[in-house]
């Protein structure tokens, strides 16, 4: 069998990342028997179930999430071709805790040249996408901070049409990457106004407390 033969192309890696991505984390042995499928591996894997259940006994989570944080640390430096190498490197398959992570970075990793293309166009906000970077590379939870500065970022007038232009190129330039957060962009563009309400009421209370400290700062001073 050719090299060719034996390896999945482009196109049927990624309807395979994207369906994992869609089970979600909590199914891991729906995501171990759907990559034994796609690898070909279901008889080698009944073949071997015990070697594998006390090989994954043994297996170093701390490791492996080790690895992940060296790689997302130096993500964005490095190749597509680099990228997949490295993801193909992290073993998995028996535990399925990182298993949506690698998944969703391995989607990433196959656009990463065009996206770093795109911090480089003049048409783009830089600083949008220096957020977003993070977003793709992070767990739900870490990507929360992110996420808040990007609704800070599209609640300014000045900054919303050329946030637009940079989601626009990343949904012609990037459709797989786009695909990943279409729902977040979908609702920042529709909730753009309502952001933009709430960040002026945030900051008037914030105003007002700062006055109300300095009068009764001042109130003191002078009863003093």
């Amino acid at each position: 069998m050719s090299d060719s033969e034996s390896q999945p192309n482009r196109q049927s890696k990624i309807a395979y990342l994207t369906e994992l991505l869609q089970i979600g984390e909590e199914s891991g042995a729906m995501i171990l028997a759907k990559r034994n499928h796609f690898l070909g591996l279901e008889r080698q894997a009944n073949l071997s179930r015990s070697e594998d259940v006390a090989e994954g006994a043994a297996l170093d989570l701390p490791a492996i999430s080790a690895q992940l944080e060296r790689l997302r640390e130096s993500f964005w430096a490095h190749s597509s071709s680099e990228l997949q190498l490295q993801l193909e490197q992290i073993d998995v398959t028996v535990h399925c805790r990182y298993e949506s992570l690698v998944n969703r970075l391995s989607i990433v990793a196959l656009e990463a040249d065009a996206f770093n293309q795109l911090c480089c166009d003049p048409k783009c906000d830089l600083g949008f996408l220096s957020m977003f970077k993070e977003i793709l590379i992070q767990s739900g939870r870490e990507t929360i901070s992110f996420r808040q500065q990007m609704l800070e970022m599209v609640s300014k007038l000045f900054r919303i049409k050329r946030i637009k232009r940079t989601i626009s190129l990343i949904k012609r330039e990037t459709p797989l990457i786009y695909q990943l957060e279409s729902d977040w962009f979908f609702f920042l563009l529709r909730n753009r106004k309502r952001i933009f309400q709430w960040t002026l009421r945030r900051r008037a209370f914030a105003v007002f407390i700062v006055a109300l400290l300095v009068f009764a700062i001042a109130l003191i001073i002078n009863g003093a």
